[in-house]
């Protein structure tokens, strides 16, 4: 088996019958362990040792199309939750994108063909779209935040991909709400508008990416703690109610 089937032994595997049969915690640890490969991987890249940990160059096309399978899957179960109080999955928003934007980071890094990173949005923006379609006002509630979280990512990253994929992302914009549109937009215009600092040129690209990658590491940290801890308070509640029941 390659390095990526002993990694992700589902990769293949994975179709949106086997995913959606997924429990709330597994679909947690799947995002988990793509952040922190994808981390691992835009590390080691940026690093003198590019080989140190490189499992998804050979793998791209299978990855990518596997991410989006598990984001849509993600959202249409969100989608059944949405506004039900049992709506905890709203949580995972923040792993799922910052899912989106390593891997796009990583295409990047690559120079895997430009093409490849506006199909991977064009595929999930679908699944974004149908879920606004069907509860907007909800859905842009919770999805602003860790929309801008992801856009300020590329930004922090300097990547230019931002760019690009911004025309993908204008019938979302379009078939929102102007409570959705007008930070989201206002955001992304100033960010493709704003020049580098002069401190930043002389940057090399490689460290850039390593500190942007502290930056992403952090919240990720911050991300788990907080599901982790909802968790813990949900479970807790539960077991004192059925106490409280059994006691009665």
């Amino acid at each position: 088996k390659s390095q990526l089937e002993r990694l992700l032994p589902w990769l293949h595997s994975s179709t949106a019958g086997t995913l959606s049969q997924l429990t709330e915690v597994q679909m947690v640890q799947r995002f988990r362990l793509f952040c922190w490969l994808l981390v691992a991987a835009i590390a080691s890249d940026s690093s003198d040792d590019h080989s140190l940990c490189q499992p998804f160059v050979d793998n791209w096309i299978n990855v990518s199309s596997c991410i989006v399978q598990h984001c849509s899957v993600f959202l249409k179960s969100l989608k059944e939750k949405l506004g039900t109080g049992k709506d905890r999955r709203v949580q995972i928003l923040p792993m799922m994108f910052t899912t989106c934007l390593l891997w796009t980071v990583y295409l990047e890094q690559q120079c895997i063909a430009e093409q490849a990173g506006n199909d991977f949005w064009g595929q999930l923006m679908c699944s974004i779209l149908a879920l606004l379609n069907f509860k907007s006002r909800l859905f842009e509630s919770v999805i602003t935040g860790p929309f801008l979280d992801m856009i300020e990512g590329f930004a922090k990253a300097e990547s230019s991909s931002l760019h690009r994929i911004w025309p993908v992302w204008l019938p979302l914009l379009r078939c929102s709400s102007s409570q959705f549109i007008k930070p989201v937009h206002d955001f992304i215009v100033q960010k493709l508008r704003s020049p580098a600092p002069a401190s930043r040129i002389s940057v090399p690209r490689h460290r850039i990416l390593l500190q942007w990658l502290q930056s992403v590491q952090l919240k990720l940290v911050e991300h788990e703690q907080s599901w982790e801890k909802n968790l813990f308070t949900q479970l807790r509640s539960r077991t004192t109610s059925r106490a409280v029941r059994v006691a009665v």
